[in-house]
């Protein structure tokens, strides 16, 4: 329950079966149960995925600017092209 709390609050609210399957990742004794070593586990792994979508986050922007850009040069040219 509590699992389910925690991922609500960083809001990435989870299924019963996506709670479950986060739990067997970790669970290194497979009691089903996630203990504090499991549960640091646990953590590192999402820092690692939230440190992987914000690096996507980040060449996403990086492309939109880009676009920006190369619109305002074409812009740019075709009024020194009149």
């Amino acid at each position: 329950m509590e699992l389910k709390l925690m991922m609500e609050k960083l809001g990435a609210p989870q299924t019963h079966l996506g709670l479950k399957s986060m739990i067997k990742e970790v669970d290194e004794d497979f009691d089903g149960k996630l203990s504090f070593r499991e549960a640091q586990a646990l953590s590192s792994a999402s820092k690692f995925e939230a440190e992987l979508k914000a690096e996507q986050d980040e060449r996403k922007r990086e492309e939109e600017e880009r676009k920006l850009r190369q619109a305002a040069f074409k812009e740019l040219k075709a009024t020194f092209s009149t």
